[in-house]
C-alpha cells in the first residue's frame, strides 16, 4: 500500500518528514481558507480530522515496522490529507460532502481505537480491526486520486463514481464494524472466564498456603529419619543468640528452598546437593555458617530451583545486618527480597543500591482499616446474640478511626468492648478508649497491678523472663525457675518446690494473670509476647521488673536482668539436685557422645530427666547459664562480688557440680562438639578444671576473680594437656586471652595441638 502512495503523489510532497503534527496541517488549512473565512467550518473540520490523523498514523508506523522499511507510509498520508483540503477549500459545494464523510469515519474510528487497546492479545479481533483500517486508508488514497486527477473543478460524474466508491466502503465499513463489535464481545467473555478462573485458582492457592502454615511442624515430623537429621543440623545446630542474627535468617531460607526443591524435583538429587555442604570432612554432620552460606547459595544458583520471593522481617531487631548488607549481593538477580523495618535501619544508605523503599504511612493503609473496622464491628453481638443497633455501630467505628494506621490498636480496642456485657458498658468503654499501643498497654498493667497481689507478682515474674531469656522458656521451665533460691546458703535448700507455681493449668493462669501480653504457644506453652511491640513497652519498665525479682530471689543488690538470670541459673546449677546427677550420667557422656548426634543427644537426656520436676529447669540452665554469666559487671557502679562467687562455687573442682554441667552442656550442645572437640572427632573433653570452662565461655570476669584470688592455677592443663588460654584463643575470647596472659600464663601450645599456633 505503501507504493500506490508513493505512485500517486508527486516528489516534492515525498521531501516531507512524518514528525508533522495535526496542529501543523490545521495552521495550513487555516492560511489557504483565508485568514478569518469561516473559522468555524476550518475548526469543525480539523476536530473532525483528528482520529482519522491518529488512526493513519498508528497505521502507518505499524507497517513500517511490518515491513522493516523507512517510513514511507507516513508522509504520503499526510499529503494525501493536504490534497483533499486544499481542493475542499475552493469547492463550497463539496465541502458538506467532505465534512459527512470525515463524521461517518469519526463515528467508529476512536471506539475501534479502544477495542485495539483494550484487547491487544486476542488476534483475532486485531485482525478485524486491522482490516477495518485497511478499508479506511484505501479510501483516503481514492480520495487523493480523484481529486489530484479533476484538478480544481469536479465533474460530477467523478464525483458520482467517487461518492459510489465510498457508499461501497461504508457498506464495508458497517459489515466490519459488526464484526469487530462482535469479536470484541467474544473477547471480552473470554477475558472474564479468565479471570474468574485466575480468582478461583489464586483462592485455591491461598487455601492450600493456610493448610500449610497450620500442618507445617507436623510435616517436619513426618519426613523420613536421614531428612529428619537435616532438619536439626539446620534448625537446631544454630548457636543461641542466633535468633536475631543473620545466621538464623540464613538457616530458615535454606531450609524452606530446600522444602521447595523435594517438592519440584527428584529428592535423591535435591538430598546429595545437601549433603554435599553439610557433611563434613571427618563425617560428623554439622551446620557451621559456612555450611549454612554454601548451601544456601548453591540452592538459589541452581536452574531447578524455583523463583521465589526471599524475606526478612524486621531487619531493624538483626544484631548483625552488616553482615546481611554483604550476602545479599551475592543472591541471584531471580530472586525478589522483601524487607520490612520498623524503623529505618542503620544500614539503609547501604540497602539502597539493591532495594526500592516505601514507607508504609497510615494513609496507605486506611482503606484496609476502614475494611477491617466494619468486619469486626458487623460481627460484634449483644448479650442475646443479636447484632449491635446502627447507632452503636457506627458510634464504634467513628471511635477506631482514631488507629493512625494500626491495625493491632484495632484489635485491642475491639477485644476491650466484646468485653462489654450491657450497650451501656459499650458506650462508656467508647468515651475511654486508649488512642496508642502504650495507652492500651498501660491499662492492662494497671489491671495487673490491681489483682491479688500473689497473680500481680506472677505476672511480674513472666515479664521479667520474658523479657531476659536467651531463648523463649517452656511453662514447666518457668514455673521451675520460680522455686531456685539463689541466696540460700544450704545447697539443700536451692531449689524449693513449695516456691513453685501450683496451678493445674500452668499456661492458662499465666496468660491470665499477664492480661493475654503473654501469649504460651506450642505443646510446651513457650512463653512469648502477645506482639513485638509488647516486648518493647515492658523494656521500657525493665528496670522496675529487675528490682522486684531481685527482691523475690533474695538478690536486692543486683540491678542487672543478666546477671540475675545468671544467679538464678548458676546457684541452680550448684545444688544437690544437679549434684545427684553425676551417678546418673551415661558413661559414654564423659568421653564421647556421638550415638546420640541423631537428637543432638535427646534420647539420652529423656531417659536422664524423665519425670523429675525438680529437673525442668535444667536444661535451660545448663545451656544459657554463662550467656547470662558474661553480663556480670556490665551494670554502671555493678558490685557483683556475690555472683562471682557463686561462678566461683559453681566451678569449684571439689564438688561435681562443674563435671555434671560440663557433660550435660557438651551432651546438648549439637555442633559444639565437632568444632571444639580435640582431634575433631565430636568427643567430651574431659578432665576440665573450673578455669578451663569459664576460658572456654569467654567469662572473662570470672577468670579474673579466679585468678586474682588464687582459686585457679593459669598452668593447670585438662585430660588433653590443653591450657585454658588454649581453650580460650582457639574460641577467640580475646579478653579472657588478655587477662591470663596479664596472669603470666605461658603462650607455648602444649598438649596435643602442640603444632598449632595460638594466637
Amino acid at each position: 500500500m505503501g507504493s500506490t502512495f508513493t505512485d500517486t503523489t508527486e516528489e516534492k510532497y515525498l521531501l516531507l518528514t512524518p514528525e508533522e503534527h495535526l496542529e501543523d496541517l490545521a495552521a495550513e488549512f487555516e492560511r489557504l481558507r483565508g485568514a478569518g473565512k469561516r473559522p468555524s467550518k476550518a475548526r469543525s473540520f480539523i476536530n473532525k480530522t483528528k482520529p482519522l490523523i491518529k488512526l493513519l498514523e498508528r497505521h502507518g508506523k505499524a507497517l513500517d515496522v511490518a515491513s522493516n522499511l523507512s517510513p514511507q507510509f507516513l508522509t504520503p498520508l499526510w499529503v494525501s490529507l493536504r490534497i483533499i483540503m486544499k481542493i475542499a477549500t475552493g469547492i463550497d459545494e463539496y465541502f458538506s460532502r467532505l465534512d459527512d464523510i470525515l463524521q461517518r469515519l469519526d463515528d467508529v474510528l476512536p471506539r475501534f481505537q479502544v477495542y485495539g487497546e483494550l484487547f491487544a492479545n486476542h488476534e483475532k479481533v486485531q485482525a478485524v480491526i486491522f482490516e477495518v483500517y485497511n478499508v479506511v486508508t484505501a479510501f483516503v488514497n481514492d480520495a487523493t486520486k480523484v481529486f489530484r486527477s479533476t484538478g480544481h473543478v469536479v465533474k460530477d460524474s467523478v464525483w458520482r463514481d467517487f461518492d459510489g466508491k465510498f457508499e461501497g466502503t461504508l457498506s464495508k465499513l458497517r459489515r466490519l464494524s459488526e464484526n469487530v463489535e462482535k469479536e470484541a464481545r467474544a473477547a471480552e467473555m473470554i477475558e472474564a472466564k479468565q479471570a474468574r478462573e485466575e480468582a478461583r485458582e489464586a483462592r485455591e492457592e491461598a487455601r492450600q498456603a493456610r493448610e500449610e502454615a497450620r500442618q507445617h511442624q507436623a510435616e517436619v515430623f513426618r519426613l523420613t529419619a536421614e531428612v529428619r537429621r537435616l532438619t536439626h543440623a539446620l534448625l537446631e545446630g544454630a548457636e543461641n543468640k542466633e535468633r536475631t542474627t543473620v545466621l538464623a535468617l540464613l538457616r530458615s531460607w535454606t531450609f524452606q528452598l530446600l522444602k521447595l526443591i523435594w517438592k519440584s524435583s527428584d529428592y535423591p538429587v535435591a538430598w546429595e546437593r545437601a549433603k554435599r555442604h553439610l557433611i563434613a570432612s571427618d563425617g560428623t554432620e554439622e551446620a557451621r555458617p559456612r555450611d549454612v552460606r554454601e548451601l544456601l547459595l548453591s540452592i538459589l544458583e541452581a536452574q531447578d530451583t524455583p523463583s521465589c520471593c526471599l524475606a526478612v522481617d524486621a531487619i531493624d531487631e538483626c544484631v548483625d545486618s552488616e553482615e546481611f548488607v554483604r550476602f545479599i549481593d551475592k543472591i541471584p538477580k531471580r530472586f525478589k527480597i522483601l524487607v520490612t523495618s520498623q524503623d529505618p535501619p542503620d544500614i539503609q544508605p547501604r540497602l539502597t543500591p539493591f532495594f526500592r523503599t516505601l514507607a508504609v504511612t497510615p494513609d496507605l493503609t486506611q482503606q484496609d482499616i476502614n475494611d477491617y473496622i466494619h468486619d469486626a464491628v458487623v460481627s460484634l453481638r449483644t448479650p442475646d446474640n443479636r447484632p449491635l443497633p446502627d447507632d452503636i455501630q457506627q458510634e464504634i467505628k467513628h471511635h477506631l478511626q482514631a488507629s493512625d494506621g494500626m491495625f493491632l490498636l484495632i484489635h485491642l480496642m475491639i477485644e476491650d468492648i466484646k468485653q462489654k456485657t450491657t450497650l451501656e458498658e459499650i458506650a462508656e468503654c467508647l468515651k475511654r478508649l486508649p488512642v496508642s499501643l502504650s495507652e492500651r498497654y498501660g491499662r492492662i498493667m494497671d489491671a495487673i497491678n490491681q489483682q491479688d497481689p500473689s497473680h500481680s507478682l506472677l505476672a511480674r515474674k513472666v515479664f521479667f523472663w520474658v523479657l531476659t531469656m536467651r531463648q523463649p522458656l517452656t511453662a514447666k521451665e518457668f514455673c521451675a525457675a520460680q522455686a531456685v533460691r539463689p541466696a540460700a546458703a544450704d545447697r539443700t535448700l536451692i531449689y524449693s518446690p513449695r516456691r513453685r507455681l501450683t496451678h493445674p493449668n500452668s499456661k492458662s493462669e499465666i496468660q491470665r494473670v499477664c492480661g493475654s501480653l503473654i501469649r504460651p504457644r506450642g505443646d510446651e506453652g513457650r512463653l512469648y509476647p502477645f506482639h513485638a511491640t509488647v516486648k518493647e513497652y515492658l523494656a521500657q519498665h525493665l528496670s522496675s521488673l529487675t528490682a522486684a525479682m531481685a527482691q523475690y530471689y533474695g538478690l536486692p543488690s543486683v540491678t542487672s536482668a543478666d546477671a540475675l538470670a545468671a544467679a538464678v541459673c548458676m546457684r541452680y546449677l550448684t545444688s544437690d539436685t544437679v549434684a545427684a546427677l553425676h551417678d546418673k550420667l551415661p558413661a559414654h557422656a564423659a568421653v564421647h557422645v556421638d550415638d546420640t548426634t541423631t537428637a543432638h543427644g535427646d534420647s539420652a537426656w529423656t531417659a536422664l530427666v524423665a519425670d523429675d520436676p525438680q529437673l525442668d529447669f535444667l536444661r535451660y540452665a545448663v545451656t544459657h547459664w554463662f550467656h547470662h554469666a558474661q553480663h556480670i559487671g556490665n551494670s554502671a557502679g555493678s558490685k557483683d562480688d556475690e555472683l562471682l562467687d557463686m561462678a566461683a562455687d559453681l566451678l569449684d573442682g571439689a564438688r561435681p557440680n562443674a563435671a555434671v554441667v560440663w557433660r550435660l552442656y557438651w551432651l546438648l550442645a549439637g555442633p559444639e562438639r565437632a568444632r571444639s572437640a580435640p582431634g575433631g572427632q565430636g568427643g567430651c573433653p574431659a578432665g576440665l578444671s573450673g578455669l578451663h570452662m569459664a576460658a572456654y565461655f569467654g567469662l572473662a570476669r570470672v577468670v579474673e576473680y579466679l585468678v586474682l584470688n588464687g582459686l585457679l592455677d593459669v598452668a593447670v592443663v585438662d585430660g588433653e594437656g590443653k591450657t585454658p588460654l588454649q581453650w580460650a584463643a582457639e574460641r577467640g575470647h580475646t579478653g579472657v586471652v588478655k587477662v591470663l596472659i596479664d596472669a603470666g600464663a605461658s603462650l607455648e601450645a602444649v598438649g596435643r595441638d602442640v603444632d598449632k599456633p595460638m594466637i
